[in-house]
């Protein structure tokens, strides 16, 4: 050994993430207004692993409720504007400007498809509003749709079995 050189301590690096830690239940419980301490504790990792990642997803969050602050207002006006489009449509139906190039078969899938789209836009509203989906209007709509098409009312759920 030699004596000039001086003796080297490890130096420990700092403790990495805990892999396999329950980022998700530490999201939760923070939602929850549950103290980084108790979540660490809850959690078996260190306080600064449930700080420091808490802090990197901030933004994240952010977004995401802004995401969810927005998605009711875009889905009532998407529905809104899917209704007008559908109401002119049914109003200038026979007209010879508006649908003239479209052969009877093909304006039928326009307004089915269109009539499709409302009543998914219609259920995820309601299921960000916490609604239930099961609603009848739907039928209804349809049926109205395929009185002003000559079609008959469109057949139940009950029917088709």
């Amino acid at each position: 050994m030699i004596e000039d050189e001086p003796i080297k301590k490890k130096r420990k690096s700092p403790p990495k993430q805990q892999a396999g830690w329950n980022q998700s239940k530490a999201v939760e419980l923070a939602k929850k207004g549950v103290n980084q301490h108790d979540i660490a504790s809850a959690l078996h990792v260190h306080v600064n692993t449930v700080h420091r990642y808490l802090q990197r997803i901030k933004p994240e969050m952010a977004q995401v409720q802004t995401f969810k602050d927005q998605t009711g207002n875009v889905l009532a006006l998407t529905l809104s504007r899917c209704c007008s489009v559908l109401d002119r449509l049914l109003i200038h139906y026979d007209d010879e400007d508006v649908l003239s190039g479209l052969s009877e078969s093909e304006k039928e899938r326009v307004l089915g498809k269109i009539a499709i789209t409302l009543g998914i836009l219609f259920d995820k509203w309601r299921l960000h509003e916490g609604k239930s989906t099961v609603n009848a209007s739907h039928q209804i709509q349809l049926n109205q749709v395929h009185k002003a098409l000559k079609f008959g009312p469109t057949p139940s759920p009950s029917d088709e079995s």
